[in-house]
C-alpha cells in the first residue's frame, strides 16, 4: 500500500525528534476542526504526502489495514472524572494507531479508510504519531463495522477477545445503557475493567471495578441530598 502514498520529506531515523515546525503545524490543524477533506489536505501538506494518481481504497487496502491494526492499533477504554457527568465520571472508548513519523503513510491510509479521525504528535516522544477516533458516532458507524468485517476473524485470540469487548461496550453506549445507574454499574463498568489500560498505573482513575461502582453510587446519593 505504501507504494501508492509517498512523502517528499526525508526519513528521520531512530532517536531523531520531529521538527518543531511540524509539531506546531499539526497542532494548529487539529485545533482548527476542519472538515474531513480539508483536514486530509492539511495532513498531505504538513507531511508532503503525494498519493499516486491511481490511489484508491480497495478490498486489498482494507485487509492491509486489518493486518496493520493487529500489530499497531489499540482499543482503549478510559475512565475520566467530570463534574458535569451523571455519575461523576464517564467511560470513553478510543480507537488508535501508533506509528513513527517515518510511517506516516500508514496513518494517512487509515485516515482515508475511516474517513474520520485525527493524527497527533505523542507528547514526550521523539517522533511518534497517533491516529485516533474518539467520536462515538464514528466508532459506531465506521470503526465497529470495519473490525467486524476485516479484523475479527483474523485477529489473535487475545485481540479477538479485546475487539469483542470493545464492540460490546460501544454498542451498549450507543443504546444509551450508560445513562441509567444499573446499566452503567453492571454492564458498562465490568467491560471497562476488563479492557482498561490504566490498571496498575500511577494515573489510574479507580483501583478496581468495585471502587468505580461505589463512586458512581455515592455520586448519585450526594446529588439527592
Amino acid at each position: 500500500m505504501s507504494n501508492l502514498i509517498k512523502t517528499k520529506r526525508n526519513l528521520l531515523g531512530p532517536s531523531v525528534s520531529i521538527p518543531e515546525d511540524i509539531k506546531n503545524e499539526l497542532a494548529s490543524l487539529n485545533a482548527a476542526r476542519k472538515k474531513h477533506q480539508d483536514y486530509k489536505k492539511g495532513i498531505e501538506t504538513i507531511f508532503q504526502l503525494e498519493p499516486a494518481r491511481n490511489f484508491s481504497i480497495t478490498n486489498e487496502s482494507m485487509y492491509y489495514m486489518a493486518g496493520f491494526i493487529e500489530g499497531e492499533a489499540s482499543l482503549n477504554v478510559s475512565a475520566k472524572k467530570t463534574k458535569d457527568s451523571t455519575f461523576g465520571f464517564c467511560i470513553d472508548p478510543e480507537f488508535s494507531i501508533t506509528q513513527h513519523m517515518d510511517g506516516i503513510e500508514n496513518l494517512y491510509l487509515a485516515l482515508c479508510i475511516f474517513q474520520t479521525g485525527r493524527i497527533r504528535y505523542k507528547s514526550g516522544s521523539n517522533a511518534t504519531l497517533v491516529f485516533t477516533i474518539q467520536n462515538m458516532q464514528s466508532l459506531t458507524e465506521k470503526v465497529i463495522p470495519f473490525l467486524k468485517k476485516y479484523s475479527l476473524a483474523f485477529a489473535s485470540a487475545n485481540k479477538q477477545k479485546r475487539i469483542e469487548l470493545f464492540i460490546k461496550l460501544v454498542d451498549l453506549s450507543h443504546a444509551k445503557v450508560h445513562c441509567n445507574l444499573d446499566g452503567f454499574r453492571y454492564e458498562i463498568l465490568p467491560i471497562w475493567d476488563r479492557v482498561r489500560v490504566q490498571k496498575g498505573q500511577s494515573n489510574e482513575t479507580f483501583l478496581n471495578l468495585q471502587d468505580a461502582q461505589e463512586f458512581a453510587m455515592e455520586n448519585i446519593r450526594s446529588k439527592k441530598k
